[in-house]
């Protein structure tokens, strides 16, 4: 006798083209299911885990949200090695919920030593679950990407010199029409640097940056929200606004999170992780960090640039993994 699993659609049941509730009562059930046990129990196991993953409304099969959205691909540049442990001797990659990208070349690594260099690389891909916070794994992808310079995608690297991965790219070539090469590419500030050049608002801590550039000076100054979130009996800011001031304009550019606690001075470093010229129009570019607690990494080129606007927004990676508290 060959055995077919029930089908579950809209919430019900199926099995031999006949559709049940998850808790029909057993005596509104054909007589014959009553003398396979076997069936009987794959009926019964498969109705409680459906049950119970609808009442906390988790469908398995689910993608998670695409974290990236724009003209570019972008990934931010934190690598680590897989927690599954069949898997830990795999490279240094990233490990996402959901099915959304692809395994090939047209990828590129930004990173920076003493200067900042692009690599061409490539992309490769392995199906790993991912776990989530309270409900049963979901397909998931690890990435990893070869070459990378400075070996950043070895376990060692990052800390036994200032080199620091700072994103990875790929341009949809229908969208935006980039000329890059492999080599090293103009840049102002990134975060392998020691220190920033930066001033700071009296009363608030936080840093505006000073960048200068080949002909004049850029700032980023971040304006406190007016209206402050209370967090206990702090009653502090928690989010600001990032204003690019540069060739005697000025421009949002949108909020910047601080992170659950709120009230944190917001530091040069951990929002500006790169400034420099992308593009080649010889115009600044700056890739930002603006979700302080999980991260959400930006990039911005003026060469998409809209009317009034100093840069315009190329690529932006957002990512909640499903095992986040959220806390």
């Amino acid at each position: 006798m060959v055995l077919t699993p029930p089908a579950t659609l809209g919430g019900r049941l199926y099995h031999g083209g006949r559709c049940r509730k998850p808790f029909e009562p057993l005596a509104t059930m054909p007589l014959t299911l009553l003398y396979r046990p076997t069936l009987l129990g794959l009926l019964l196991t498969s109705a409680l885990t459906l049950a119970d993953d609808m009442e906390r409304g988790y469908d398995p099969s689910a993608t998670h949200p695409d974290p990236t959205n724009g003209a570019i691909v972008l990934m931010d540049g934190r690598l680590s090695h897989p927690a599954d442990a069949t898997a830990a001797q795999w490279p240094a990659g990233k490990h996402l919920a959901g099915r959304h990208f692809k395994a090939g070349s047209g990828w590129w690594a930004l990173a920076c030593q003493d200067t900042c260099t692009l690599t061409a690389t490539q992309l490769s891909l392995r199906h790993l679950k991912h776990p989530t916070y309270d409900g049963p794994s979901m397909p998931g992808q690890y990435l990893s990407w070869s070459p990378l310079p400075y070996q950043l995608d070895q376990p060692d690297a990052a800390t036994s010199s200032n080199a620091v991965l700072l994103a990875l790219f790929k341009p949809k070539p229908a969208q935006v029409a980039l000329k890059l090469a492999p080599g090293p590419v103009k840049t102002w500030l990134h975060q392998g640097m020691d220190a920033y050049p930066v001033s700071q608002k009296k009363g608030t801590g936080s840093e505006t940056v000073r960048i200068k550039l080949d002909k004049g000076i850029a700032t980023i100054v971040p304006i406190l929200a007016d209206e402050p979130e209370r967090h206990g009996e702090t009653n502090q800011p928690t989010e600001s606004l990032l204003e690019l001031r540069a060739y005697g304009r000025k421009q949002n550019l949108g909020v910047v999170t601080f992170g659950i606690d709120g009230g944190m001075p917001l530091l040069a470093k951990s929002y500006l992780h790169w400034a420099g010229d992308l593009d080649g129009d010889g115009r600044l570019d700056l890739l930002l960090d603006q979700d302080q607690a999980r991260g959400k990494l930006v990039l911005y080129l003026s060469s998409l640039a809209q009317a009034g606007e100093l840069v315009g927004e190329a690529g932006a990676f957002n990512y909640i993994a499903p095992d986040d508290p959220g806390c």
